[in-house]
């Protein structure tokens, strides 16, 4: 049983009203107010400090986070004790109410629908003649090149904002082609690292001090989520929205998405967040930053329950940066130029100039190779069974060359080190460098090797040999 004074229970009926009626945008200052009227009847004795939990019920029932809810309570309740309101003095008659009766009826609330940025707004932020004031831009053209820079602008609709002089829009498109929300940050031009000095450079367009828009719903997507659509690339996801563009530039054989921060692939009671909705049946490698390894691999067990495969990247646990303790991916690649990093961590380039130099005929044998393994039967089996093994046979163009009912002796099974051996230039490959071109881990490959989905595997100039053992 909670006491009130016969004025109390008015009020708090009164902001009880007014917080049940709040709306999206309104939630929060409408809250600190009701917290800060409440705050000024506690400390004359109107209303109990008890009572603080119907309010607080009231404020969760129209979707206000916890975390919120008690923040924005305590800074007004603080305040208002400190300025506190006396009932008329006639009106100090004392009621007792049931606690029960007093709590709203939480009712099922609509799920609030997203918000949406015009196409109009978004076009004005791509004209070609703001990217002179572009810090972003300038310093990605002197890093990669004007062609693979508009081509990575282009694709990830890199704007111009005017919230800082040379701050970049990076919008987020979801697959729909509906723009979310675009985020503002501002670059350091040579260095190509966000400022944060002396306060953090990072806002949103909707927000007050850009576009302004009142009651403006921000769902986010994964930053290029847009790309999804009608492409069957495996997926890369990165933090940053930086990070993913180049990631587009010196891994292309990716999609790269950024989900913004270290927790977000997370949803709500250690879910995964809605952003994760569009990655269901695909193959996704996950490229967290150094630190933040061991949480993304926690994520990653729950990614593949909806996606077709899920890796981890492991490039950053030894990688070591001058300029920072947790770098990520992007930091690798901003020591070389795109030329040189695909030189030294990848090896589809070389094999696309031994193709070039081929004849027509060898191609097309390539070609027919390529279809006669993906359309064999008994390849299609074991494929359905472990989806890594149509990676394996698309990276060193596998043919079938025999199947087999008997069980194959165990020496002719090979290991990773030993399948590095077999390839061209061997001495510059490393078993790890096999599993980056693959795009899997060693344990994966032990596990093909374990459940008898590879027989064996031989290159031979630019072809890959490929015995299978049938189930």
């Amino acid at each position: 049983m909670i006491e009130f004074s016969k004025y109390g229970e008015a009020a708090l009926d009164g902001m009880i009203t007014e917080m049940s009626s709040a709306q999206v945008g309104q939630r929060n200052a409408t809250l600190n107010r009701c917290a800060y009227s409440f705050g000024q009847l506690a400390a004359s004795g109107a209303i109990p400090e008890t009572a603080s939990e119907l309010l607080m019920t009231a404020a969760k029932n129209v979707g206000m986070p916890e975390r919120e809810i008690k923040t924005t309570f305590r800074s007004g309740f603080e305040y208002g004790k400190r300025n506190p309101r006396t009932a008329p003095q006639n009106d100090w008659q004392r009621s007792t109410v049931s606690k029960a009766w007093r709590v709203p009826q939480i009712m099922p609330q609509p799920k609030p629908q997203p918000s949406f940025i015009d196409v109009e707004t978004v076009k004005e932020t791509l004209k070609p003649e703001f990217h002179k004031n572009n810090n972003f831009v300038l310093w990605l053209r002197k890093l990669v090149g004007d062609e693979l820079a508009s081509r990575a602008i282009a694709d990830y609709f890199v704007g111009t904002s005017k919230r800082w002089a040379g701050a970049t829009a990076l919008p987020q498109i979801d697959v729909n082609g509906r723009c979310r929300g675009i985020k503002v940050m501002l670059f350091n031009p040579e260095t190509g690292k966000r400022i944060k000095e002396p306060s953090n450079h990072i806002d949103w367009a909707h927000g007050k001090n850009c576009l302004n828009i009142e009651g403006y719903n921000l769902v986010q997507c994964a930053g290029g989520e847009h790309l999804i659509r009608n492409n069957t690339r495996p997926v890369a996801l990165c933090e940053s929205e930086k990070t993913a563009i180049l990631g587009s530039i010196y891994e292309p054989d990716y999609i790269w998405l950024s989900v913004g921060n270290i927790d977000g692939l997370g949803g709500e009671k250690g879910g995964l967040s809605q952003k994760c909705d569009v990655l269901r049946g695909l193959h996704v490698k996950l490229y967290p930053d150094k630190k933040a390894f061991n949480f993304w691999c926690n994520r990653a067990e729950l990614l593949s329950k909806i996606c077709a495969s899920v890796s981890v990247s492991e490039d950053m646990l030894n990688f070591e940066c001058s300029h920072t303790d947790d770098p990520d991916i992007g930091d690798l690649f901003t020591m070389y130029s795109p030329e040189e990093y695909q030189r030294k961590y990848r090896h589809s380039t070389v094999n696309t100039e031994q193709k070039k130099q081929q004849p027509a005929a060898v191609m097309a044998e390539n070609s027919a190779v390529k279809n006669s393994v993906v359309d064999n039967p008994v390849v299609a089996a074991m494929a359905s069974k472990n989806p890594t093994l149509l990676r394996l046979i698309k990276e060193f163009n596998c043919e079938v060359t025999g199947t087999y009912k008997a069980e194959p002796k165990q020496t002719q099974y090979l290991t990773a080190a030993e399948i590095a051996k077999k390839l061209p230039n061997y001495d510059s490959y490393s078993v790890d460098d096999v599993c980056r071109r693959i795009g899997i881990k060693q344990t994966q490959i032990t596990d093909l090797i374990n459940k008898k989905l590879l027989y064996y595997i031989e290159l031979t100039g630019t072809y890959c040999y490929c015995g299978f053992v049938p189930f």
